[in-house]
């Protein structure tokens, strides 16, 4: 399975080629440091354009679509990821149906994936599904899934079962992508058995690190947290001083993408 790794700006060297690279839209355009790495990626890397929807937790507007598109004209991305709406299911599908046919208008040869809206239940999540896919070319599925009825979460939080059903469902042509990777990496070993994943992407290498811990150590344990409101402003020497936990941990992630359970 594909891994992104995703970084702050002084990590960036610390990121392995991995067939996948994932970048923030709002720090493309104003991080010169930040585009540049993604602007020299190998063409061999599929990039997914993405925003900091989760990361703003609600707060301010999200980003509009001509910025979008400036970003997606700075880095050539391959994958643009719609924004969607936590809290609003309806607004989600609109903008996917607003955005989708404007992107392919701009750049034919772009991928477009649009996160299924959430819902209270499974039942209502697949009709979600089958009013999105046709939209996009695939389908991102995030972490948070366990408050949903009818899922079993005992692995993976319910998601590997969404994973099976989007493989089901699909037409062929379409992918699914992992948005975010859980600490318990149980889920990654066994999705990594799914050939329709375009992979998935993960901050949490670098989390762990910067809070100076072995992933290997805690995969097991209780969830330590995530990223912190200026993680992508580390500084350079935070990152020196944990870049061998750093690496640590990245190696620990590959090693369990590659594996299948």
């Amino acid at each position: 399975m594909r891994i992104a790794i995703s970084p702050p700006t002084q990590a960036l060297h610390l990121t392995p080629i991995t067939g996948l690279q994932l970048c923030l839209a709002e720090y493309i355009l104003t991080d010169n440091i930040y585009s540049d790495f993604y602007i020299s990626t190998p063409t061999s890397e599929i990039i997914i354009l993405d925003t900091m929807v989760h990361e703003r937790k609600g707060e301010g507007q999200p980003i509009s679509f001509d910025d979008l598109m400036e970003a997606h004209y700075k880095v050539s991305a391959d994958v643009i990821v719609v924004p969607d709406d936590d809290h609003d299911p309806k607004a989600t599908l609109a903008r996917l149906k607003e955005w989708a046919p404007k992107f392919r208008d701009v750049d034919p040869e772009v991928r477009i994936m649009g996160v299924v809206p959430r819902a209270q239940d499974l039942d209502t999540w697949v009709l979600n599904l089958r009013d999105t896919y046709s939209l996009v070319d695939v389908i991102g599925l995030p972490m948070e899934t366990e408050a949903m009825k009818g899922l079993n979460i005992d692995i993976g939080g319910g998601r590997l079962q969404l994973l099976a059903i989007c493989d089901w469902i699909l037409p062929r042509d379409k992918q699914i992508h992992l948005l975010g990777i859980r600490q318990d990496l149980a889920e990654i070993r066994i999705a990594a058995g799914f050939q329709r994943l375009l992979g998935a992407d993960t901050a949490r290498p670098v989390t762990l690190a910067l809070q100076g811990v072995l992933w290997e150590d805690v995969e097991g344990s209780l969830r330590l947290p995530g990223k912190q409101p200026d993680f992508f402003d580390t500084p350079y020497n935070v990152i020196q001083e944990h870049k061998e936990l750093i690496c640590q941990n990245i190696q620990y992630l590959l090693e369990a993408a590659h594996s299948t359970s």
